[in-house]
């Protein structure tokens, strides 16, 4: 999960029966959104929320780009929900992308997320432009405020 907040929804994925292992990775210094969040306590929420699972749960108190430049696991789920700013959306799916497994899924929260004035800021757009980009690996399987993809092969 790139961009984990208090954990919850990685919390959601990690009771499921086929999750062995989460990976939550967040700076836990907010964005243009969070104005008035104290993220100290929003990490030891987070800490406490991960730590009633049963299984390996890893939080990172990074970057997503300082995780994907010294990551070299590949994944079966990614969902990404960190800085909303396109430079930052996109980034993080095309790196999602290079440790994606092939069949795995990639998930894209705020596809209808509308914080910037310019639409070219917001999240939908480093979506869609990746999309095109990736389109003939990609299989979409769900659009809504979210958007779900399948990896149809490895790069």
């Amino acid at each position: 999960e790139i961009g984990s907040f208090e954990g919850r929804s990685a919390v959601f994925m990690g009771e499921l029966d086929n999750v062995k292992e989460v990976t939550c990775v967040d700076s836990f210094e907010g964005s243009d959104e969070h104005k008035d969040i104290n993220f100290d306590l929003v990490y030891k929420n987070c800490s406490q929320n991960l730590k009633q699972l049963n299984k390996s749960c890893n939080l990172i108190k990074n970057t997503s780009h300082n995780f994907f430049k010294n990551n070299n696991k590949k994944f079966n789920v990614i969902y990404i929900d960190a800085s909303h700013f396109y430079d930052d959306v996109k980034k993080d799916f095309i790196n999602s992308m290079n440790c994606l497994t092939e069949g795995g899924i990639l998930i894209c929260d705020d596809f209808f997320w509308f914080f910037y004035e310019k639409i070219e800021q917001n999240p939908i757009i480093a979506i869609l432009e990746c999309y095109e980009n990736y389109k003939r690996d990609l299989e979409i399987l769900f659009i809504n405020n979210q958007i779900i993809f399948k990896k149809l092969k490895s790069l």
